[in-house]
């Protein structure tokens, strides 16, 4: 009779193995951590804290919300909405639903091709 333990702990050591690349990836929509898509900021509009990107690859433009709490960074450095720019590029941002953002990391330098 040929003994399951084996393939059990292949098993067992493959899902530990995979699962710690998965922690902590941003649930971005298109973001650039899924494919390096080129991720940019549109416009902002500071009055009702929202934050238009625009995904080159598929020139789809989604509008969000930051609610009260949003972790903003430029270079990794806090910042307020109010100091993000249309043209900056979108490093990272995490979606808490469709509509608003938990998390948005942008640089400085001008988004180029």
């Amino acid at each position: 009779m040929i003994s399951k333990w084996p393939l059990l702990v292949i098993l067992l050591m493959s899902s530990l193995i995979l699962q710690p690349a998965e922690a902590g990836k941003n649930k971005g929509k298109n973001g650039p951590d899924n494919d390096q898509a080129l991720t940019t900021i549109t416009s902002v509009d500071v009055a009702n804290n929202r934050v238009t990107l625009t995904i080159a690859d598929n020139k789809q433009s989604i509008n969000y919300l930051i609610p009260l709490g949003t972790t903003v960074t430029i270079d990794g450095k806090t910042a307020d909405l109010s100091e993000i720019k249309a043209g900056m590029r979108v490093l990272s941002y995490t979606e808490a639903d469709s509509t608003s953002l938990t998390q948005l990391d942008v640089t400085n330098k001008k988004a180029t091709k």
